[in-house]
């Protein structure tokens, strides 16, 4: 964009590295290395001199927070027509490794009706930062035709942990998993396997297709323990107590051993796996006692199935509306 490298030519060529790198990791790969060109009017000028050194000084920073080394590249100067030089253009280009080019993800919609979400590595700021970047835009320059203020801010530390969350969304989830929302609660530069994982479950055919799923992300990531839970709250005994036969037509409190036997079947229901998995049903009185496990077990992913109905489309419903309050760790809510 040789707007954004005119109006500042060190932080326009960190913004050049990122969407490349960027665009990479969106297809589920791993950027790996960088060649550029980079074009410029007459390096005789002074301010033309100074636009290539800041440029190099951005190119530079960027790669070094991406930990993307730059291969090669050229340099073409003077530029220039009737004296007047180019805007500053550095054009990058990043390449990635990815493991299984069956998984790669395309760039184009797939489906209709699909959400649509945008993600941006750094906080948005204020009106007045918004003017002044607008003023470095496409529309701005077309149909305005004015030019002015400073690309949009870029904090490279976090557009480093931006690309592996891009990639390991789209390997784990928008190709293998059906989900609405999946949280990371704390994105590292370099995402740990989720070797320990949470699923809360319920009885649901709803709640064992997301489990199925779960299995398959488990297996994927290598898990070491996935644990499927059930919390056992006096409500529940209360409720139980309404519904289950004493055998002479009375209702009988349900028990706590039936309950364990029907998680077994829960998890038995979903088939052969060779993820290695833990049936626990958990005495509480709210749905923070699954909290507290998670954090017992030092989980790396919550899995909760909610099922989307016409009422609960917009929010958690009650049962579950302690996960909005206390998320102790990565976490995917599946409707």
């Amino acid at each position: 964009n040789g707007r954004w490298c005119y109006l500042d030519p060190k932080l326009g060529a960190m913004h050049a590295v990122a969407e490349a790198a960027r665009n990479v990791a969106c297809t589920g790969a791993t950027p790996v290395g960088a060649t550029n060109c980079l074009n410029f009017g007459n390096p005789e000028k002074p301010h033309i001199m100074w636009q290539f050194s800041q440029t190099i000084d951005g190119i530079t920073k960027a790669c070094e927070e991406l930990e993307i080394p730059i291969t090669g590249g050229n340099v073409s100067f003077y530029n220039e027509t009737l004296g007047e030089g180019i805007y500053p253009t550095p054009v990058l280009g990043v390449v990635g490794i990815l493991e299984d080019v069956n998984k790669a993800i395309f760039p184009h919609f797939r489906e209709a009706e699909r959400s649509v979400v945008l993600l941006r590595g750094s906080e948005p700021g204020d009106a007045t930062d918004a003017e002044v970047e607008f003023g470095s835009s496409e529309y701005a320059k077309e149909v305005l035709g004015e030019l002015w203020g400073f690309p949009p801010a870029l904090e490279v530390e976090k557009e480093a942990a931006l690309h592996p969350f891009l990639g390991n969304v789209a390997r784990r989830l928008l190709r293998d998993a059906s989900c609405s929302v999946l949280l990371f609660t704390n994105p590292e530069l370099k995402p740990k396997p989720l070797r320990q994982i949470v699923f809360v479950a319920n009885y649901s055919d709803h709640a064992q297709r997301a489990f199925k799923q779960t299995l398959m992300l488990a297996a994927a990531e290598s898990c070491e323990r996935l644990y499927a839970v059930r919390v056992y709250t006096t409500f529940d005994e209360v409720r139980a107590a309404m519904f289950v036969d004493n055998g002479d037509g009375t209702p009988r409190p349900r028990t706590f051993e039936e309950e364990e036997a029907d998680l077994e079947k829960f998890v038995l229901a979903a088939g052969e796996t060779e993820v290695p998995i833990e049936a626990r049903c958990i005495r509480g009185n709210t749905g923070f006692a699954a909290s507290d496990f998670v954090k017992s077990v030092e989980a790396d992913l919550l899995v909760v199935p909610v099922h989307k109905s016409e009422m609960s489309a917009e929010r958690l419903p009650n049962h579950l509306a302690w996960i909005a309050d206390v998320i102790p760790c990565n976490l995917w809510l599946v409707r």
